[in-house]
C-alpha cells in the first residue's frame, strides 16, 4: 500500500480513486474496511469509490453485494 500511495502522492489529482476488488480472497482482503485499502488510502487523504465485490472469470463487473 505503501508503494502506491507514494506513487499516487507523485501526481496532481483529486485524491479520489475508484476500485475494482474480486469476490475471492485476495479481491476480500484488499478491500477490507479494517486492514486492506481503504483505510490506508483514507488516513493518506485519498477517497475510495468501492462499487462492491465482481466475481472472476465473468464477461461484467456486476456487484455482488
Amino acid at each position: 500500500m505503501a508503494v502506491y500511495i507514494g506513487l499516487w502522492n507523485g501526481l496532481e489529482t483529486n485524491r479520489v480513486g475508484g476500485a475494482l476488488w474480486p469476490s475471492d480472497p485476495d479481491g476480500i482482503a484488499f478491500s477490507v474496511g479494517s486492514l486492506g485499502f481503504p483505510p490506508a488510502l483514507q488516513a493518506a487523504g485519498f477517497s475510495v469509490v468501492d462499487p462492491g465485490r465482481y466475481t472472476n472469470l465473468k464477461d461484467d463487473f456486476f456487484c455482488q453485494n
